[in-house]
């Protein structure tokens, strides 16, 4: 039997039948919601429902492609971050890590302007893909493949490029029948390109391969105002989100102020978000006018909270993932601790949301009064690195 009949008849055992099978596995399912078909619910169902013929371990050697070859360490070169490193040995012609593309036509798309129209920054994400200085065309890897650094034979070795995936027929037909104009129509990633070993890379190796020329000399040209002491924290966004408590230093301690109450290179170089949506006491007419214009400011804290906080305890670990996407964070402050369940270990804070730029703004932030909530879990902070243009280089890798 041909791979392509074994392939058809694993991909029939996922098929329902007929519809009545369709609406049997939704419904078994704790997610289904009556509002709409959730497709991931959906995809455990029928995942269950319909058994995949199990793959051995020979069979995944001979046919599989490793995604753990590479792991992340701070880079050997300097000012250059974290880099990809082996974790097994890996011989000439061996795949380093497949490297599936999303493709982005226009690179303009990430630029980011202010709300007067004026174009500000580029979104860090333009440093992590590939392009050409004679094409609008990005391709972004969706895997561990962004770790690798450049190198060019000057100052280490190569020992890994990049090629197109030669065993991926998505890929290959659209890389070479689709133009411009349907790609840009295709609403999923479909090119592939995998990282392949040049020599053999011992265990514990860094995996680096060459950006191109344009990019190099982008790069020397940023290092000369690179101030490698800015970026230096003794705290990693990863580290701090692990952290049970937040550290003293980011917190404002002060219900009037929206700066933390000590400055280090953690504030410096971090910010926090909280899970956040709207509801009905965001709509409340005390967000129209404070007291006939009397300065919120000049309220003890006591009626600062009565006024401006509700219970932030809504916002914790239960809430149905539909909640974690990109819009659901707001960036917030973090006032002070507010207090510990002695049974869960859960630590609660005081926190002030900021205005989203993501969302129309509201009254309370179009009129200046502070938005905040109490009892609100640590879990739903969360701590990500400021934009820094220290990052930004004038070309994308080539």
């Amino acid at each position: 039997m041909k791979k392509d009949d074994n392939d058809n008849q694993r991909v029939t055992k996922l098929i329902p039948n007929n519809t009545e099978q369709i609406i049997q596995s939704l419904l078994t399912s704790e997610d289904y919601n009556t509002d709409g078909i959730r497709s991931d619910a959906m995809a455990v169902e029928l995942g269950k429902a319909y058994e995949i013929e199990p793959r051995t371990p020979d069979w995944l050697r001979k046919h599989g492609k490793c995604l753990e070859h590479l792991k992340s360490k701070p880079s050997l070169i300097p000012d250059a971050g974290r880099g990809g490193f082996a974790r097994h040995l890996l011989h000439k012609g061996d795949i380093v890590v497949p490297t599936p593309m999303l493709h982005i036509i226009d690179r303009d798309s990430l630029h980011i302007y202010d709300d007067a129209g004026i174009l500000i920054n580029d979104q860090i994400l333009l440093n992590y893909c590939f392009g050409h200085s004679m094409s609008t065309v990005l391709l972004c890897p969706n895997t561990n493949a962004l770790l690798m650094n450049h190198c060019s034979n000057k100052n280490c070795k190569v020992n890994a490029e990049l090629r197109w995936a030669t065993d991926n027929p998505i890929s290959e037909e659209w890389r070479n029948t689709f133009s411009l104009q349907k790609l840009s129509k295709q609403k999923f990633r479909g090119l592939a390109m995998d990282v392949v070993a040049t020599r053999t890379i011992h265990p514990g190796e860094e995996v680096y391969f060459n950006y191109g020329s344009q990019w190099e000399k982008a790069w020397i040209k940023h290092k000369k105002h690179f101030d490698s002491d800015k970026t230096r924290s003794t705290l990693s966004a990863k580290e701090a989100n692990l952290l049970n408590d937040i550290p003293n230093e980011f917190m404002t301690h002060n219900l009037r102020s929206i700066q933390p109450s000590s400055t280090s290179k953690n504030t410096d170089y971090l910010f926090t978000v909280c899970r956040f949506w709207l509801t009905d006491f965001d709509n409340h007419v005390r967000w129209e006018i404070d007291d006939n214009g009397t300065n919120w400011t000049t309220h003890s804290d006591k009626e600062i909270l009565k006024r401006y906080a509700s219970d932030g305890s809504e916002y914790g670990e239960d809430v149905s993932y539909e909640f974690h996407h990109d819009y659901s964070y707001w960036p917030c402050d973090i006032v002070s601790k507010d207090e510990e369940d002695s049974t869960t270990s859960m630590s609660y804070y005081l926190v002030r949301i900021l205005q989203s730029r993501f969302h129309t703004e509201e009254n309370w932030s179009t009129n200046g009064l502070p938005r905040l909530l109490t009892r609100y879990p640590r879990s739903s902070i969360e701590f990500f690195v400021k934009k820094n243009d220290q990052y930004e280089l004038d070309e994308n890798k080539v």
